[in-house]
């Protein structure tokens, strides 16, 4: 399956904080997924303005990429 970097990119933020267990994370963790990624701008990552942007995985598992503040973020349950 073909991603564009930055699906790859929130597919491995999501993976992470599934991982730990911790669904909200800051900048710095944007930013060390996107070394990771090779995803070069890491404050588009996190922007999301429609649902196709994210990866089915996140979406399928019931999630959306939320900004608290400018520099914290999260991944939150979408309940109907």
């Amino acid at each position: 399956m073909v991603f564009s970097k930055k699906k790859e990119t929130l597919l491995a933020l999501y993976r992470s904080c599934k991982e730990s267990g911790q669904y909200v994370f800051d900048n710095n963790k944007v930013r060390e997924i996107c070394n990771q990624t090779g995803f070069s701008n890491p404050f588009d990552v996190t922007e999301i303005d429609s649902s196709e942007l994210l990866p089915d995985q996140v979406i399928d598992n019931g999630y959306y990429v939320f900004r608290c503040t400018n520099s914290i973020i999260l991944f939150c349950i979408i309940t109907s």
